[in-house]
């Protein structure tokens, strides 16, 4: 899933929750909900630990998985 997606989908969540931004963002423990509403805009990329607080705020768990890409090829000269 790509990122866009997720904040969609935490959005969606929230709605279907009930809930504001202030509510989420005192949950997740921010000093203002502004700072929810620049990750809900796509203003700002949420690191890791904020992903993980702001999806365990929302009763969901998020799961990273790593995958390797076939390394591209080089045009010659």
């Amino acid at each position: 899933m790509k990122y866009e997606q997720l904040v969609k989908q935490l959005i969606i969540r929230r709605h279907a929750l009930g809930l504001t931004q202030a509510d989420v963002a005192e949950t997740m423990g921010m000093r203002t909900p502004q700072h929810l509403g620049r990750l809900e805009g796509m203003q700002i990329i949420a690191q890791p630990p904020t992903l993980e607080r702001w999806c365990n705020a929302l009763g969901v768990s998020v799961h990273y998985q790593l995958r390797v890409r076939k390394p591209r090829r080089r045009k010659n000269g």
